[in-house]
């Protein structure tokens, strides 16, 4: 017993809800970076303008300690907890879902989660219930990643089901047709999650999940298809905003799942630019 880690749940509902407030005050440092490279290389007056323009924005935002973005998002959590960590009390659902209420009432953060979908009231008036995805792993660590999702990004993402005998060209020119349908609607330049493989929910939750870098493939083959989507999608010339230029897209994450002989699904998940993702661990 002497391994088990004991996490105070008082302790972890406030991390939780100071996790939700910092990431949603300030852009991802890796997208931020990638913005000013992309400045760099951009013969485009007005693309540039605009790009400088999200830098700025950010600057504002964290400065103030204010939302990078009005729609501060679903909040998606990803969490790896060690098989030996133990809560004081209840349980991690529980936790994320306090940490997200009450990090949405101190922050000020929009509150855009309706209980009934169709109805569409009533506003849960904290942005619960949290959507969360848990892993374990060994040892005593508790890691928590926090994705918050804007409504544009999400309503269009997208998942297809292929004919297992399709081949790269085929998902390559379906990924970039539906950027081109997609255009400026969810506020370019994009970060994109493409998974190839695994199940309908798997494929299109893992699409989600590499949004943030650390879970995207790694290898050889990840980087150079990633390298041929973003040529092909940024040559679409959306631009920032959608007004046109370069980039349409910054970064391109790929995962490949294990799947059924008989199938071949591929999914898409798109973040603006107001990409934000945060991590405590414990």
């Amino acid at each position: 017993m002497s391994n088990i880690k004991i996490i105070d749940y008082s302790i972890l509902v406030k991390k939780i809800a100071e996790l939700c407030i910092q990431t949603n005050n300030s852009v991802d440092a890796n997208f931020l970076k990638l913005i000013k490279e992309n400045i760099k290389k951009n013969s485009n007056i007005q693309s540039s303008h605009l790009l400088k323009l999200l830098l700025k924005n950010n600057d504002i935002a964290k400065k103030n300690k204010l939302p990078v973005c009005q729609d501060t998002g679903l909040s998606v959590f990803f969490v790896e907890m060690g098989e030996s960590v133990r809560l004081s009390e209840k349980n991690i659902g529980e936790a994320l879902t306090e940490g997200t209420a009450s990090g949405y009432k101190k922050g000020y953060l929009r509150k855009s989660i309706v209980a009934d979908p169709l109805k569409r009231e009533p506003n849960t008036n904290d942005n619960s219930p949290p959507f969360y995805h848990i892993d374990f792993a060994p040892g005593n660590k508790l890691k928590v990643w926090f994705l918050p999702k804007g409504g544009g990004s999400e309503n269009v993402s997208n998942i297809k089901f292929f004919n297992p005998t399709s081949d790269l060209s085929d998902i390559s020119s379906y990924i970039v047709e539906t950027i081109r349908n997609v255009g400026g609607k969810a506020c370019p330049p994009y970060k994109l999650g493409v998974c190839i493989g695994g199940t309908f929910d798997y494929c299109a939750m893992y699409s989600k999940k590499i949004l943030i870098d650390e879970f995207a493939d790694k290898t050889v083959f990840a980087n150079s298809f990633s390298n041929l989507l973003m040529n092909k999608i940024n040559e679409l010339e959306i631009g920032p905003q959608g007004l046109g230029g370069f980039p349409t897209v910054v970064k391109v994450n790929v995962k490949l799942l294990p799947t059924h002989i008989a199938m071949l699904p591929v999914a898409i998940s798109f973040n603006c630019n107001a990409m934000r993702c945060g991590k405590i661990i414990l």
